[in-house]
């Protein structure tokens, strides 16, 4: 029967850095659980998976892997066995079967993103992507609608809004909401996963992204969207992956521009 390894915080952090309490109060780093966003205390009761070495809280990891997902959930392509996180020195009684096919990884994610929304605080639209098919005159009812459903919620309401037999899971990031339209049974936190992946993206290559970075840079933030997601699924998860493409990209177009230039400058001395 597989099992799941547990301890206190603070008990992990001075196993694996081997240091003293005090020592630990003054110099630990801020840490948070990917999941919930939350930030460790020291008596939380937490899990370490062997394979990665990520910390989450067991209420939380005990949920990801409830809901079938049997990966890391910062690394997707981590694929985490009943063996790989057994302890038998330190664990908690998991009921759980086996699963009973092979863990996904980020790179085979079954969801299916139906279209991709920016939306300003003032409910004006910076970006759209659509990977299922709408008309015009749909597209123009789905903006109006999830604009306002979605501006009008309070901060203290979840990230998921139930809409037309779909699920569309945002997330604000300054002023802007990010937005993901899935499927009813497809996974939120995956899609919350996506979205956190690329505003990190967009704000590792703009550098503290803002809005107007994206008023004036939209091609950019399209040329990004379109190397993460392909037919409305995740066809790239490294960050390094797709900032080396973005450069090379920026490198042609500039490349193209001096060509350009010297191609003006060459038929204006001909035709003096």
């Amino acid at each position: 029967q597989p099992w799941l390894p547990i301890s206190r915080y603070v008990d992990l952090k001075l196993k694996s850095q081997n240091k003293k309490v005090e020592e630990e109060e003054e110099e630990e780093e801020e840490a948070l659980c990917s999941i919930c966003l939350v930030d460790f205390e020291k008596e939380d009761v937490v899990s370490q998976l062997s394979k990665c070495g990520h910390v989450f809280h067991i209420k939380c990891i005990d949920k990801w892997l409830d809901s079938n997902h049997f990966t890391c959930p910062l690394l997707f392509g981590v694929e985490l066995w009943w063996d790989d996180v057994y302890d038998k020195n330190n664990v908690v009684q998991f009921e759980k079967g086996k699963p009973s096919s092979s863990p996904r990884s980020l790179q085979n994610l079954e969801e299916m993103i139906h279209f991709v929304l920016l939306i300003s605080r003032q409910g004006k639209v910076r970006l759209t992507k659509w990977y299922s098919p709408y008309s015009q005159k749909e597209r123009t009812k789905v903006l109006r609608e999830l604009s306002g459903v979605i501006l009008t919620r309070g901060p203290k309401l979840c990230n998921f809004v139930e809409w037309r037999g779909y699920k569309v899971v945002y997330k604000r990031y300054a002023s802007l909401y990010f937005c993901m339209c899935i499927d009813q049974e497809d996974n939120e936190l995956e899609v919350l996963e996506i979205i956190h992946h690329y505003v990190e993206i967009l704000d590792r290559y703009f550098g503290s992204v803002c809005e107007l970075d994206l008023i004036f840079n939209f091609h950019k933030a399209y040329y990004i969207l379109d190397e993460l997601l392909i037919a409305g699924e995740l066809q790239e998860s490294s960050k390094k992956t797709v900032a080396r493409l973005i450069a090379a990209q920026d490198s042609l177009v500039e490349t193209a521009k001096e060509e350009a230039s010297s191609i003006s400058n060459i038929i204006a001395q001909a035709t003096k």
